[in-house]
């Protein structure tokens, strides 16, 4: 079993993960510990407002991150087509980068500087 195979299995735990704590955090109406540490959690100025914010975008992050993973699974033990690899780095890459902008409007909105 090579490495990047167990990578693709992390990155489907990881996303299933993410899609779960979304759901919960929206129905729990209490911010994930996945997103903020519970100190900064403590002084959040609009916790609704924040959860109302964030809760699809990290539900759409943990979507693609399954995505990602399973192209990964796909390239490695089904279809030897190197574009999956290459897709699969693009997808992630780019929901990093946008998740963590997210997150940052969001703690810039709902937290006091």
């Amino acid at each position: 079993m090579g490495v990047m195979l167990i990578f693709d299995v992390i990155m489907v735990i990881a996303g299933i993960y993410m899609l779960l704590a979304a759901k919960k955090m929206k129905t729990s109406g209490r911010i994930s510990g996945i997103l903020i540490t519970p100190e900064e959690i403590e002084v959040c100025q609009d916790v609704q407002g924040f959860i109302e914010f964030i809760h699809r975008k990290e539900f759409g992050a943990g979507l693609l991150t399954v995505l990602a993973g399973g192209l990964g699974l796909l390239e490695k033990i089904v279809w030897k087509l190197r574009i999956f690899s290459f897709l699969e780095m693009v997808i992630i890459v780019s929901v990093f980068v946008w998740f963590t902008h997210e997150l940052g409007l969001a703690r810039k909105k709902y937290w006091l500087s």
